[in-house]
């Protein structure tokens, strides 16, 4: 839609992150199923008439905060580079995929709730300084049935500062 967008996600790795938004962006006509040589399991994958526009498609509109720096984790490293993305390339649409991967300046098991919340706030802070939408991906507890705000791990804080909850 002509958002450019950053993405920080302390699980994925960069590759396996594009690999799979890739598969997204490329859309089902686009994808193929695929034997891996070794193990004989299948996937899908990118079809190789389809990667250049891919490719291209990537090329100055998403941007992917790489995890394998050393402080890339850090709450204080993703809102800096967040800040970066929208001055330097526009971005307007960002994610954090997820919460419990971000590192937070406290130590003390004790503050980690508080910790949440405060870099939540941050978030909300950011999104509207800069006029911008922000996913924060936070996982729910174990729970059977619908999902509801409180069943999302973690602070209650994080569902009470976002302007959605899905």
């Amino acid at each position: 839609q002509g958002h450019n967008v950053c993405a920080y996600s302390g699980e994925l790795s960069a590759w396996r992150f594009k690999q799979w938004t890739a598969l997204q962006a490329a859309g089902a006509a686009n994808v193929e199923l695929a034997t891996d040589r070794f193990s004989g399991k299948q996937f899908y994958r990118v079809a190789d008439s389809a990667m250049p526009k891919n490719d291209e498609w990537w090329r100055q509109r998403f941007f992917l905060y790489d995890n394998k720096i050393t402080s890339a984790s850090d709450e204080n490293s993703i809102l800096s580079v967040f800040e970066y993305a929208v001055r330097r390339y526009g971005c307007s649409v960002f994610l954090v995929d997820n919460l419990m991967t971000a590192r937070f300046s406290t130590s003390a098991e004790r503050d980690f709730f508080r910790a949440q919340s405060n870099f939540t706030g941050r978030l909300v802070e950011f999104a509207k300084k800069f006029e911008v939408h922000v996913h924060l991906v936070a996982h729910p507890r174990k729970a059977q049935g619908n999902l509801e705000a409180d069943d999302v791990s973690g602070s209650g804080d994080i569902t009470n500062r976002a302007d959605n909850v899905f």
